[in-house]
């Protein structure tokens, strides 16, 4: 989930943290794909990751979408995990 881009088109990232915390900035067009085609890509992922193909991430912190503003506050204020919303509590 990400916010729509500014509208001049600039992303503005703080790089030198991101950096130096071991950020990774993961992108993908959404914009280019309907949601038909955004679950067939997002069932096809969870095949791999099902199947042993793709190793599952670990350190994962999964949290429900309505803790999404908390845990973006948590980032800001320097949390270093890495988080993944559902939308039920695991």
């Amino acid at each position: 989930m990400a916010p729509p881009a500014p509208a001049d088109g600039h992303e503005r990232v703080p790089v030198l943290d991101l950096y130096r915390r071991g950020g990774t900035l993961v992108g993908v067009n959404s914009a280019r794909h309907d949601t038909i085609a955004s679950a067939a890509s997002l069932n096809s992922l969870g095949e791999l990751f099902d199947s042993g193909a793709l190793p599952v991430p670990t350190g994962i912190v999964a949290r429900p979408l309505d803790q999404a503003v908390a845990t973006y506050r948590e980032l800001a204020a320097g949390a270093n995990d890495k988080f993944v919303f559902t939308d039920t509590e695991h």
